[in-house]
């Protein structure tokens, strides 16, 4: 299978439109800092701010599923532009090991022009609009699913490194990926850095759910050691 690397959800669009009606295809981004990012879905535009349960009904939460919870609906929401880069800034900075060097990476790109987290900082609120009315009219073209519709993401509880001192969480939503069902999954790798868990690498992947094309990377997002995984926390995208 062919390997596409991408900065981001605008740059697949670009691909998905030449390669609209062959089947589809799986992305994969690798920016320099090593931190590993799909964004593969596109949306319409809504305001939001999010809220989250655990399976845990009472007792303080994890810190490390924290974070991921709050990770989840930024990464979500920015690569569908729900928020602002300041907004995705204010969520994430205390999470990244290095963020500065992650809002300076491409994380956008669209029609030939890279954006990075600053880039879409720094738009003003007629370029943002403008920029929201392009995605929609690309998403409108392609049948892709609305966003608007897809107002829920699940995380797994925080799972252990079976052999090195890492912890991971997964997240998943599910989405339409030429009109079949498919999931849009996440894996956030925390390490631990002055005595505080924050991530190091992220990790996406995007298949159909019931006709996977490469069920060997599908399998590493359902499970782990053997293991199911289970998304069993929900984080809220559209309250």
């Amino acid at each position: 299978m062919k390997e596409f690397v991408f900065r981001s959800v605008y740059e697949v669009l670009i691909l998905i439109r030449e390669s609209h009606g062959k089947g589809g295809v799986i992305y994969e981004k690798v920016n320099k800092s090593g931190i590993i990012l799909i964004l593969a879905l596109i949306a319409l535009i809504c305001g939001c701010s999010h809220n989250s349960t655990t399976q845990e009904a009472s007792g303080p939460i994890d810190p490390i599923l924290e974070a991921a919870l709050d990770m989840t609906f930024a990464d979500y929401s920015l690569s569908t532009l729900r928020i602002s880069g300041s907004e995705y800034i204010s969520i994430t900075e205390e999470y990244l090991i290095d963020s500065d060097t992650w809002y300076s990476e491409p994380f956008f790109g669209f029609e030939g022009t890279e954006y990075t987290v600053f880039d879409i900082k720094e738009m003003t609120e007629n370029e943002y609009a403008a920029f929201k009315k392009s995605i929609k009219k690309t998403a409108e073209e392609l049948e892709y699913q609305n966003f608007e519709e897809i107002d829920t993401a699940w995380t797994s509880n925080v799972i252990d490194d079976v052999e090195f001192s890492f912890k991971y969480v997964f997240a998943r939503i599910e989405t339409k990926l030429n009109k079949k069902d498919a999931y849009y999954f996440k894996k956030y790798t925390f390490s631990k850095v002055d005595d505080q868990w924050k991530i190091l690498v992220i990790n996406s992947y995007l298949d159909y759910i019931d006709t996977p094309r490469d069920e060997r990377s599908m399998n590493k997002y359902l499970f782990y050691d053997n293991l199911e995984i289970k998304y069993i926390n929900e984080v809220q995208l559209n309250e």
